[in-house]
């Protein structure tokens, strides 16, 4: 999931990149509005952009994520891009 950009956030290159390839891999990419329950439900969270490349959320207030597999894996793709 990732949020929609209507109301935050910036439609950049690492964004959509990463999105083409989540696909790639089979994932389901859900664009929508984002939630306090959709992150109390996560799994893993992480931020992106086109200088840190993928960025993973460890705590937000009360809530904790682990780094998971998919945030490493997206992390390989993104220092790939960049070239890091």
């Amino acid at each position: 999931m990732t949020a929609d950009l209507s109301r935050c956030g910036v439609a950049g290159v690492m964004r959509a990149e990463l999105l083409d390839q989540a696909r790639n891999l089979g994932l389901a990419v859900d664009i929508r509005d984002v939630h306090l329950s959709d992150l109390e439900a996560a799994d893993e969270v992480f931020l992106c952009n086109s200088v840190y490349g993928v960025w993973p959320v460890c705590r937000f207030a009360a809530l904790n994520w682990p780094v998971g597999p998919l945030t490493r894996k997206l992390q390989g793709i993104a220092r790939a891009l960049l070239d890091i």
